[in-house]
C-alpha cells in the first residue's frame, strides 16, 4: 500500500485523500503516519483505531480464528499505537453509536486542530452506503486543499447527524 500511495501521489503530483472503512481506516492512518508528504487527509468510517484489545469488538474471536485468511494480522500493539498523538494531516472519523461491531468510543478522534469526529446514524456494515457518511466523505473531498475547515452539516440535513 505505501508503494501504491506514493505512485498515485507522484503520478498526479499532489497529495492523496485516503479513505478507509473499519480495519481499512487503521491502515489509512498508518499510511498517513508513514507518508505524511503523500497524504492530503484521512477519512475513516467505523475504524476502531482506539482499541486496546481485539476482544473489545464483537467479532474479535471470529477475526482471530480467521486471521490466517488475511494478508496480514495487525498486531494489537499496532492498533494501540494509534492512541498516540493526532496524525499530522487532517483526519475525519465517521462513527455510529449504534455500530454493533466495534465500540463507537474507539472510533473517535481527539477533536483538536485538524482532527474531528462525526456521528451518523446507522450500523457498522451500513457505513459504506449510509447517506450521512457519504455526504461527509463528499464534503471532506470537496474542501480547499490549503484551508481545512471542520465539518458543518448543512442546515437542512442537521437531523441526519446526531450530536
Amino acid at each position: 500500500m505505501p508503494a501504491a500511495l506514493a505512485a498515485v501521489a507522484d503520478r498526479y503530483e499532489q497529495k492523496v485523500s485516503v479513505i478507509g472503512w473499519s480495519l481499512g481506516g487503521i491502515y489509512a492512518r498508518k499510511l498517513a503516519r508513514d507518508l505524511p508528504d503523500s497524504v492530503r487527509q484521512v477519512v475513516t468510517l467505523g475504524s476502531p483505531f482506539g482499541l486496546t484489545s481485539l476482544e473489545q469488538t464483537r467479532v474479535g474471536s471470529l477475526y482471530a480464528r480467521l486471521s490466517g485468511n488475511h494478508a496480514m494480522m495487525p498486531p494489537v500493539d499496532g492498533i494501540e499505537s494509534e492512541q498516540g498523538p493526532p496524525i499530522s494531516v487532517p483526519a475525519t472519523s465517521v462513527y455510529s453509536r449504534h455500530d454493533g461491531i466495534v465500540p463507537w468510543q474507539a472510533c473517535c478522534e481527539t477533536s483538536a486542530g485538524l482532527s474531528e469526529s462525526i456521528a451518523v446514524q446507522g450500523s457498522h456494515m451500513g457505513l459504506t452506503h449510509n447517506a450521512s457518511a457519504l455526504w461527509t466523505v463528499a464534503d471532506r473531498l470537496a474542501q480547499d486543499v490549503d484551508n481545512w475547515q471542520p465539518f458543518a452539516a448543512p442546515k437542512r440535513l442537521r437531523r441526519m447527524f446526531p450530536r
